[in-house]
């Protein structure tokens, strides 16, 4: 299956660069590209790319501020924050970026990222196909599939390096976007195969 994508970066030539490594990659789909941040979320949530790649210093919204703008719409792209900056890299995880790369872009790192995206799309279409799991971020998703396979709170918290507040908030906010009661309704509506 064919994945879309949209590149947001108020630097013409750093989209154009992110444009051409993306040509050489089999099963993307460029979606579009813009230098203006507010132009960009129109087109984002009309769009509804699968991946975004987005600046994260920009004139107007930032690329953090852009994430949590769409993210209020219901809808959970791959984000993978493209920036000159290591010093936004916390604050682009607890936005639930799948990954964080720095201008200007080399083609090996951009060659990891896409090989995890390619993983991760493999793993999830094989799993669960539900009209709600699709509203989960990528970060929910992997709490919601580690909760599936009976992990507790502690070992998720230190399977994927967050804080245990951290994973009861995401565990909330699950149950909520999948309009359950408890965690434990997750292993009734949503068994293993072969449980």
């Amino acid at each position: 299956m064919e994945r879309s994508y949209f590149i947001l970066d108020d630097n013409a030539h750093a989209v154009k660069q992110i444009e051409k490594l993306m040509a050489n990659y089999d099963g993307f789909r460029h979606a579009g590209s813009e230098t203006s941040p507010v132009k960009a979320i129109c087109l984002i949530l009309s769009q509804r790319p699968d991946i975004l790649f987005v600046d994260i210093e920009m004139p107007g919204v930032t690329g953090l501020e852009l994430v949590s703008r769409i993210q209020k719409d219901e809808y959970s792209p791959i984000v993978i924050f493209v920036t000159a900056h290591v010093k936004y890299a916390m604050q682009a995880i607890r936005k639930a970026a799948f990954d964080y790369i720095l201008k200007p872009v080399d083609r090996k790192e951009l060659s990891v990222v896409i090989r995890r995206i390619e993983e991760y799309y493999s793993v999830n279409d094989s799993r669960v196909d539900d009209k709600l799991i699709i509203n989960l971020t990528h970060r929910e998703k992997e709490v919601f599939e580690l909760l599936r396979h009976g992990m507790t709170s502690s070992d998720i918290s230190e399977r994927l390096n967050i804080s245990s507040e951290t994973v009861y908030t995401y565990r909330r906010r699950i149950i909520k976007k999948l309009k359950l009661k408890s965690t434990r309704d997750i292993f009734i509506n949503y068994p293993l195969p072969g449980k």
